[in-house]
């Protein structure tokens, strides 16, 4: 997974930015401040630092078209978060749910037409 770590934030128990790494401008966080909130920074965040436990929120979609999953760390007095590309992944299991839209729609009209062929073969019996 650290070949995917794009983005760390390391944010203090008053939900200050500490500190951070990464590319944040290539998910749509181009304006982060240390010493300011995080929550104004990274709205997303808002309500989900205070868990005394790690948090994983799979496939946030960030930025234009970049996904990312959001580990929520807290270590001591400091609140980790790191975020990791995913936006393959998301791609690909976007394309395979429509493959299986696909198929159950194709399901549903063969059905149909099956049941107006029987209808008609039992038309033409009577």
């Amino acid at each position: 997974m650290a070949e995917k770590l794009v983005i760390y934030l390391q944010i203090d128990k008053s939900a200050s930015l500490i500190d951070w790494g990464g590319a944040p401008q290539d998910y749509g966080l181009t304006e982060l401040k240390i010493g300011k909130p995080v929550i104004e920074q990274v709205s997303f965040l808002e309500g989900m630092l205070t868990a005394p436990h790690i948090q994983v929120l799979p496939f946030v979609c960030v930025g234009k078209k970049a996904c990312v999953e959001i580990h929520i760390v807290p270590v001591d007095n400091d609140i980790y978060v790191l975020m990791f590309d995913v936006t393959h992944e998301h791609e690909q299991q976007q394309k395979m749910q429509q493959q299986g839209n696909d198929l159950s729609i194709l399901t549903y009209r063969q059905s149909q037409l099956l049941e107006r062929l029987n209808s008609a073969i039992f038309q033409r019996k009577k």
